[in-house]
């Protein structure tokens, strides 16, 4: 079937991002902070909201947050831009620094929406190969940079789906070039590593943060940048001017408040983690080491049969195939989750698929 005219045939082989909803009684496929939002933190935001916030527009550059943020980051509010998620503000990275001629390199398997919005924008773009065990191959990448000197990288750290970090000497070699580095830091609260510190020293670097995974906003969109000030001028230019809405700005002014709440879950996760880890470990598969909320496991070439018996038992994990065909990632869970989905597995894995 021929595509009618005006149908740009840059996006003939892209494929829209379907997630593909079923039923479910346990989710552990999208890396989602698992406690309920806490009560007294709704009871606040709904307490701050006023009559004037729904028929005005919100402020585009959501200063009251922005000006929050930059007191607990230790850097200037102009060092930082907000967005309606991550997704939002990797589509502006590409609207203002990619387009045609212009060159975006990431690695694999990484974060889809590093390649998708760069399909998105006809940026050109490749990736490196992690090492088998996941681990960064720093002389591939070296070898890869000076050859095609890209324009931007892409580099998740910890990175989704393998939950592997890459340390701060190695971020700094690849800040050496003449290339703008995004590092995203979606799970910075489970691995305690960030880049911030060398913002100072390098204009290049972008630094990508959510309020999505250890602050529970994944609901409302919430993301931000931070960046020298001449590289955030730049994407303002690109964003839609009321992008992050007002009663989004408000909760993530409260969640900031209350960041007491939120380091007792993270705690929690971790120590969870640890314990999936092992006992993953004891029934025989393989996990990679994870500094983020989510394990990805060797299930062998049953992968997709067990995603698929645990589905019709109502646990969510995520499958990604592809490079990853033998492998789950499993978002840590409360503890009770974490329980079930543990006995369920062990039915499975010994044959009780029923």
């Amino acid at each position: 079937m021929n595509r009618p005219r005006y149908f740009k045939e840059s996006l003939a082989k892209l494929k829209p991002y379907e997630p593909h909803l079923v039923p479910y009684n346990i989710k552990l496929d999208a890396n989602e902070n698992p406690y309920p939002f806490a009560e007294e933190l709704l009871k606040e935001i709904y307490t701050r909201i006023n009559a004037k916030s729904f028929p005005l527009y919100p402020d585009p550059l959501a200063s009251n947050l922005r000006v929050k943020l930059s007191q607990k980051l230790g850097v200037l509010p102009e060092n930082i831009v907000l967005g309606n998620g991550s997704d939002e503000l990797i589509l502006n990275l590409y609207l203002a620094f990619g387009g045609k001629d212009r060159l975006a390199l990431s690695f694999s398997p990484s974060f889809v929406m590093f390649k998708h919005h760069a399909l998105v924008t006809e940026t050109s773009f490749m990736e490196v190969p992690f090492n088998d065990d996941f681990s960064f191959n720093f002389e591939k990448t070296i070898e890869t940079i000076e050859k095609s000197k890209p324009h931007l990288i892409f580099l998740a750290n910890p990175n989704n789906p393998t939950g592997r970090l890459v340390d701060l000497d190695t971020l700094e070699k690849l800040l050496a070039y003449d290339h703008l580095l995004v590092v995203d830091e979606a799970y910075v609260e489970f691995s305690g590593l960030s880049a911030i510190e060398l913002l100072p020293k390098y204009k290049n670097l972008i630094i990508m943060r959510t309020f999505s995974k250890a602050r529970a906003l994944a609901g409302l969109r919430l993301g931000y940048l931070i960046a020298a000030p001449e590289v955030i001028s730049e994407v303002i230019k690109v964003k839609n001017p009321y992008n992050v809405n007002a009663f989004t700005q408000l909760a993530g002014e409260v969640v900031l408040e209350r960041e007491d709440i939120f380091q007792k879950e993270i705690k929690e996760i971790i120590l969870e983690r640890e314990k999936l880890f092992k006992k993953f470990l004891t029934l025989g598969l393989k996990p990679v080491e994870s500094h983020a909320n989510f394990l990805l496991a060797n299930f062998g070439d049953k992968a997709q049969e067990i995603h698929e018996a645990l589905i019709k038992k109502g646990i969510l994990v995520r499958y990604l195939g592809g490079v990853l065909t033998n492998y789950l990632r499993i978002t840590v869970g409360t503890p009770e989750e974490n329980r079930q989905l543990i006995k369920i597995l062990e039915e499975i894995l010994c044959g009780g698929q029923g």
